[in-house]
């Protein structure tokens, strides 16, 4: 967790300078997250407790760079009778099958560079659309629990998030924040693709 921290506070401090043109944009918001692809197999029901932080910096009129951190937990119940075959946290592969009553949990910290497009400034304007993309790395911590039985994974995974929303002035300097995005993190050599397509709600302020 201090490793996952420190990568976001260097990124996140970073924004200032890319704030030097015209301003720059923080945003602090509630997700909802859903789950996709192979992410859906193991995990499907919807998640409904997710935080993520994001500031950048205008370098153009239009176009903002910065970073953006994020955590959401995924949680299910379920009876499935659950093969694997993995390297656990210790480095041991483990190999089975699970049946009973099942509790699994993910949870996905991304961490990523972003570039984003903006129709208007909002740092000046009341409405802003945009589209952006993000680019980066996720950690992704899968656990399963049956019993007294407890098995977790954690692996890193390069991650791609495009996204799209708006901004709507609300007050002086600050703004709500509505937004979608599409999270893809490439599958390894030991676990398989993650994938989630989140909603963004908050607000954002300005500098």
């Amino acid at each position: 967790m201090k490793k996952i921290l420190t990568i976001s506070a260097c990124l996140l401090f970073s924004v200032a300078v890319f704030g030097q043109y015209k301003g720059g944009l923080w945003s602090y918001t509630y997700d909802i997250s859903f789950s996709t692809g192979e992410t859906s197999d193991f995990i499907g029901a919807t998640s409904f407790r997710g935080m993520s932080i994001a500031g950048s910096g205008f370098v153009t009129d239009k176009i903002a760079l910065g970073g953006s951190f994020g955590w959401t937990t995924f949680y299910e119940k379920t009876a499935k009778v659950e093969e694997f075959d993995f390297i656990d946290d210790d480095g041991d592969r483990v190999t089975g099958a699970l049946a009973g009553t099942q509790y699994r949990y993910i949870n996905s910290f991304p961490i990523l560079f972003t570039a984003k497009w903006y129709n208007k400034n909002p740092v000046f304007e009341t409405v802003s659309f945009f589209a952006g993309l993000g680019a980066g790395t996720s950690i992704i911590k899968r656990r399963i629990e049956v019993g007294v039985i407890a098995i977790d994974e954690t692996k890193w995974h390069f991650t791609v998030a495009p996204e799209f929303g708006l901004v709507y002035g609300v007050g002086e300097g600050v703004k709500a924040y509505l937004s979608g995005q599409y999270f893809y993190s490439l599958k390894t050599n030991e676990t398989p693709s993650h994938s989630q397509f989140t909603l963004h709600i908050g607000l954002a302020s300005t500098f």
